[in-house]
């Protein structure tokens, strides 16, 4: 690499062209798979001009990496800064661009970035086989099908339609709107793609391309992967950006084997987040709370820690605490990184989903109001985002008994131990469960202070490990948070409309 930084180092514009007319082309068509990542780096690095520089057939780096079907190369040219709203040579933009080119794997992708499939449009643009339409269709008829729903009782669903008129009435009071985000490791670019959605359906409601999600929320509250989304929000990132961050992040971060080495972690979120920021001072928005998990595990039992940007009634203040080190102690996954100070593991292992613990956080602004003669703040929206519920499947666990002799160990040896194995990994489930009851307890926590709660937590397409960083399941993860908008595409539109209620 040092001998590419050499040669980079004394790079123009004009040399770079030079370089892509004699056959060189890093960012176009990378010739040495092995390290096209780091080179590209230490190229966009230099200077972030070379990502629009056209080939000899009149293309930038993204559109010849579409055409060549490098989906790696492509994702990182997006985290890098590529303009994914710019058009070929034919008008085309990316996606079309993508079904022009038979490839349907970015059709997929830049649908899960927001780009609409239109057949009519797609049609009169590309000239593509029968076997196209046959993909393409396919691919419609996913983002319509809804596999394994969740259920919510009849009841639960009266109460949320009641509360949301409730709150869009004219005379309603403005109310306090809050954002869970819960813990998952790279299954957390589900919850970005929701958020992208979100700002990008309220900067159309709005008319308004500037305004970021952030602005909509008095509370943002995350765990583990979930905290470095709620303070790079805070920071004032779009979801695009963070879209981006999470690329880089599985990059940088996830390199070798685990447990990682925490130091690319710390050196990670101090670049994103700051290296001397607090708490106090992250926030671009003004009146902003921020509210982190992490878990305080030299004691027995372990205690939840709440790392928070304001002070509240006998709590020790962590105002001063610095953002980045808060991430590093909400996203502590034994295991996979050391505890920070020996002290901090994971907020995921006593609150994967946080949002029963804002709701205890606003009962407390209540209390505290209360004593001081002063009214409960209303409540107007609860949204609570997954990273995604795994697909159901059976286990053995309950076949687990103990041994009876050792006969009874000769002959269902095999089927207790795995048994064995799948009640440890129930436990484990359970300790980190973000579906299911701890949904249902923060629903009704919300319905009790008269406010609608929006769930928004897509089916895994398979099984995800937190630190997966294979290309296809990143782009399955987009694309199944992205058909799930789909189907939810009503109750996404009522969230929709209470938050374009509170524009600045």
């Amino acid at each position: 690499m040092e001998s590419v930084k050499i040669l980079v180092d004394k790079l123009d514009e004009n040399g770079f062209r030079r370089m892509l007319n004699s056959g060189f082309r890093p960012l176009h068509k990378p010739i040495q798979n092995t390290f096209k990542k780091e080179v590209a780096d230490i190229i966009i690095g230099k200077n972030c001009k070379f990502l629009e520089i056209k080939n000899e057939l009149n293309e930038t780096p993204i559109f010849s990496c579409i055409r060549n079907g490098d989906l790696a190369m492509v994702l990182h040219l997006i985290a890098l800064g590529a303009n994914v709203e710019e058009k070929d040579s034919e008008g085309r933009n990316v996606l079309e661009s993508a079904f022009t080119h038979e490839k349907i794997v970015f059709v997929k992708l830049f649908h899960s970035l927001g780009f609409e499939i239109d057949k009519e449009v797609l049609k009169s643009k590309c000239k593509v086989p029968s076997s196209m339409w046959s993909e393409l269709d396919r691919i419609l008829k996913e983002l319509q099908t809804k596999n394994n729903p969740v259920i919510v009782s009849p009841i639960m669903e009266q109460m949320q339609n009641i509360l949301i008129e409730e709150v869009l009435k004219p005379d309603s009071p403005k109310g306090v709107r809050v954002l869970s985000l819960d813990g998952g490791g790279i299954r957390g670019i589900m919850s970005v793609i929701i958020l992208k959605e979100l700002e990008s359906r309220l900067q159309q409601k709005l008319q308004n391309p500037n305004v970021l999600v952030a602005q909509f929320f008095n509370i943002i509250g995350g765990t583990s992967t979930g905290a470095i989304i709620a303070l790079a929000l805070a920071k004032g990132k779009s979801a695009f950006d963070i879209l981006k961050l999470y690329i880089r992040f599985r990059d940088k971060v996830f390199a070798g084997k685990r447990p990682y080495d925490s130091s690319r972690l710390e050196e990670f979120l101090k670049q994103e987040l700051g290296e001397t920021t607090t708490l106090e001072n992250i926030s671009k928005f003004n009146g902003l709370k921020l509210m982190i998990t992490t878990t305080k595990a030299d004691i027995m039992p372990p205690q939840l820690v709440l790392l928070r940007n304001y002070d509240i009634y006998c709590e020790t203040s962590t105002k001063s605490a610095l953002a980045w080190f808060a991430a590093r102690c909400s996203s502590a996954a034994p295991t996979f990184f050391d505890s920070p100070k020996q002290t901090y593991l994971d907020g995921g292992l006593m609150a994967n989903n946080p949002c029963s613990d804002i709701l205890v956080e606003l009962t407390k602004f209540d209390i505290t109001r209360q004593l001081n003669n002063q009214p409960p703040l209303p409540l107007a929206c609860v949204l609570s985002i997954g990273t995604g519920r795994p697909p159901p499947k059976s286990t053995n666990a309950a076949t687990v008994s103990v041994p009876q002799g050792f006969g009874d160990i000769l002959r269902n040896g095999f089927n207790q131990i795995t048994g064995f194995m799948s009640l440890t990994k129930m436990f484990i489930d359970q300790i980190c469960a973000s579906d299911g009851a701890v949904v249902d307890r923060a629903r009704a926590m919300a319905f009790t202070k008269h406010s609608p709660f929006f769930r928004l937590s897509p089916e895994l397409p398979t099984e995800v490990e937190l630190d997966d960083k294979d290309d296809m399941i990143i782009l399955d993860l987009m694309f199944a948070a992205r058909c799930y908008l789909h189907q939810e595409e009503k109750s996404f539109e009522q969230l929709v409309t209470i938050l374009a209620t509170y524009a600045n």
